[in-house]
């Protein structure tokens, strides 16, 4: 049904109700029922461009997990059901994990958002169609510097990072970047023990 649809089938209710009191209180909406048009719709809906790379300002409902994988291979094996009990694991939510992990590399080691993305980061070792799960793989320098990083520098990065996503209209108080910084730092240093990878499995 289109926005006139609506707007018609309503006014055909108002038009036919018996009842004043329903019909004075149909009569009083505004003539376009306060729908938006379509183009209005969808200039509300597209999503904001930045030299060509695509970034989204709505809230994302996500399952994160980051976790330690022998290798590419092992790690892609999770795809489907995520890490399970047998990973090292860390696990978040709701918030844009690909684009996070570029922008902690971007804090680390300066550079551009764009530049990265265009190198293939984060480099994505398994995935399921219809925009299903998909497992990538943190670049070996981004684990390195989280690896060997004090924990000043690990608070400096999570709170340049909260700030950055609340400028960007996302609220993601500066404690809660810290604890998935310093978390990351722990899972980095475990990877280094064993000559892992550092992984994300997101759903």
């Amino acid at each position: 049904m289109t926005r006139s649809d609506l707007v018609d089938m309503l006014g055909a209710i108002a038009e036919s109700e018996d009842n004043i009191a329903r019909r004075e209180f149909l009569d009083a909406f505004p003539e376009d029922f306060g729908l938006l048009d379509e183009q209005s719709a969808q200039e509300v809906a597209r999503p904001i461009m930045m030299t060509g790379v695509c970034r989204h300002h709505a809230p994302v409902s996500t399952i994160v997990k980051f976790f330690v994988a022998p290798d590419d291979e092992k790690a892609a094996l999770v795809v489907g059901a995520g890490p399970g009990p047998a990973f090292e694991c860390l696990s978040l939510g709701n918030f844009d994990v690909e684009e996070a992990v570029i922008e902690w590399e971007c804090l680390f080691f300066g550079g551009s958002f764009e530049e990265l993305l265009g190198a293939g980061e984060p480099r994505i070792v398994a995935d399921e169609d219809d925009d299903g799960c998909i497992v990538f793989a943190f670049s070996d320098r981004l684990v390195d510097a989280l690896a060997t990083a004090e924990p000043s520098r690990l608070h400096e990065i999570a709170v340049a990072w909260a700030r950055q996503r609340e400028e960007d209209g996302e609220d993601i108080a500066p404690a809660v970047a810290g604890e998935m910084v310093e978390g990351l730092g722990t899972l980095a240093r475990g990877r280094a023990d064993h000559d892992h990878g550092l992984y994300c499995w997101v759903a």
